[in-house]
């Protein structure tokens, strides 16, 4: 089965949660300038020489709450902004984790409102990003050439599962051969069909609530998958051969602890890795 590549700028992997972190909150204006040299303030000044000292708050752009500190003391310019944001989520399709899946699934709305609207729970705010893609793979990589029990769920696929191919469609129903009382099927109102990401972005609040509800039905991928669950696996092959592009430098991002060129790739997770 051949595998969709994905090249981002910002790439968070999050298995089973619903949780990401983006740039530090903006402040309000700079301390100097009126509303005419808002326009012509930088980021972290407030205002050109044309609004004086004497203006109001309101002059200049945003700058930013807290410069980074280095170890001894000099203080840096803050992170650049991240613009675009690819949320890869990586979900444990064992039987064990349909009550999670369903706690993924209902924080799916508040995620994609969060990030569109740069709007934290707590009312603070930060700059949001242009353009979202979501996507969704399961830990089900099979276990290509081991005999295992039926009940393994591990040959589908030739014996590779789900093969950390973005999903396109929710799960199928689901009987359990080995336990009747386990019956699962996706929500009925799922489309039997979406695109291998869902795009959105702060356009309107419609289109973020319609790109959550396709994300919730993606998220449905039921409790067949193979027991022995492969987040890390599903995850590299779902982005490989993805080039990460160092917006800094204009080139191919070099992680600075081996000299090679990398990913940067963050997991939020509470489970191992099987692989």
């Amino acid at each position: 089965m051949s595998n969709v590549r994905w090249t981002s700028w910002a790439v968070w992997v999050c298995l089973i949660c619903g949780c990401m972190a983006v740039e530090q909150n903006p402040s309000e204006g700079g301390t100097g300038g009126n509303s005419n040299a808002a326009a012509g303030g930088t980021q972290s000044s407030g205002g050109t020489p044309k609004g004086g000292s004497g203006g109001t708050t309101s002059g200049g752009t945003s700058g930013t709450t807290e410069p980074c500190t280095t170890v001894d003391g000099v203080m840096e310019p803050p992170p650049p902004l991240v613009d675009n944001v690819d949320l890869l989520l990586v979900v444990d399709s064992s039987r064990t984790m349909l009550d999670a899946q369903d706690k993924l699934q209902a924080q799916i709305p508040t995620l994609a409102t969060m990030l569109a609207s740069g709007t934290r729970a707590d009312g603070s705010t930060f700059s949001p990003p242009t353009s979202i893609h979501m996507g969704v793979v399961t830990t089900d990589m099979g276990v290509p050439g081991a005999t295992l029990p039926d009940s393994y769920n591990c040959g589908r696929n030739g014996g590779y599962g789900d093969d950390g191919v973005l999903r396109t469609s929710p799960a199928q129903a689901y009987v359990d051969a080995n336990d009747s009382s386990l019956i699962w099927e996706p929500d009925a109102d799922c489309s039997p069909i979406y695109p291998s990401f869902i795009q959105f972005s702060n356009e309107s609040d419609a289109k973020v609530a319609e790109a959550a509800a396709d994300i919730g039905c993606l998220i449905q991928v039921g409790p067949g998958g193979c027991v022995y669950e492969m987040q890390l696996e599903a995850a590299l092959k779902a982005l490989w051969p993805s080039i990460d592009i160092d917006p800094m430098t204009g080139q191919q991002w070099i992680d600075p602890s081996t000299g090679a060129p990398g990913n940067r790739i963050t997991f939020l997770t509470t489970q191992g890795d099987a692989g």
